[in-house]
């Protein structure tokens, strides 16, 4: 991979940002090393090479983030610019009475080492709201990927997340962080009876442990039959902590 060694700072700082890759040292040849020790947990080569294709399709580092810059900008106006945009999220979204008390609680605690968790995350949840909301604006169509390939043909401004948050992030994000509390609000109703423990509730995700005689496969039977809730990604994981010289608890 000849091509890391030719990526300015400024490049290798967003390829880890855009990816949402853990690197933090940008400097030769630490950069180089974590991509690689990275290839299999977040496929970090793959994305490198979509990444170097990116720069190269665009003509070069300068053209590379004005190309970004632009296709942000073109989407954002595209959707802004629809007579219907005004009316986004002025739906009525009731969430549950008790809903703002299932707080977003972490995890990353002792007592829940070592013992079967899941993850219900919404996928693209912003786009999501829209979806929901006014499907009108983002042209019917069933997934960001499908909505973002009608601006660009690039593979990599495809897949970045940053260049998706960065869009919706300009399209009044207190009304989508409602609607997406209320989609989170509807799957957790019809989940609950599965979960021994809700433990976290965020605007885009569910985390818990199943009740002991539930398999995942009967909550993903579930959810395969609710046309009417959102596209999820499941996740089961297991927490353990990592040992460390300093004392300090890595989960």
């Amino acid at each position: 991979m000849e091509f890391l060694n030719n990526w300015s700072t400024s490049l290798r700082e967003t390829f880890a940002k855009d990816c949402k890759i853990p690197i933090n040292i940008t400097i030769s040849p630490f950069f180089e090393h974590q991509v690689f020790a990275l290839k299999d947990q977040y496929d970090a080569l793959e994305q490198a090479k979509l990444f170097n294709e990116c720069i190269q399709k665009c003509g070069g580092e300068n053209n590379f983030f004005k190309k970004s810059k632009d296709l942000i900008e073109s989407v954002i106006d595209s959707i802004k610019s629809s007579p219907e945009y005004k009316d986004f999220g002025n739906s009525n979204y009731t969430l549950p009475k008790d809903f703002e008390k299932t707080k977003e609680k972490s995890v990353y605690k002792e007592k829940f080492c070592g013992q079967d968790m899941v993850s219900l995350d919404i996928v693209c949840a912003n786009f999501q709201s829209f979806k929901i909301d006014s499907p009108n604006l983002i042209g019917n169509y069933n997934s960001y990927q499908e909505f973002i390939e009608k601006y660009t043909k690039i593979k990599h401004f495809q897949k970045s997340k940053k260049i998706r948050q960065v869009i919706f992030g300009h399209l009044n994000p207190q009304k989508q962080n409602l609607i997406q509390k209320y989609l989170v609000s509807c799957v957790l109703k019809k989940v609950s009876p599965l979960f021994k423990e809700i433990i976290s509730v965020s605007s885009d995700e569910i985390v818990g442990q199943l009740v002991p005689s539930v398999f995942i496969e009967d909550l993903m039977d579930l959810l395969n039959k609710e046309n009417s809730l959102p596209t999820l990604t499941v996740q089961e994981f297991v927490l353990e902590r990592l040992p460390s010289k300093k004392g300090i608890h890595l989960y």
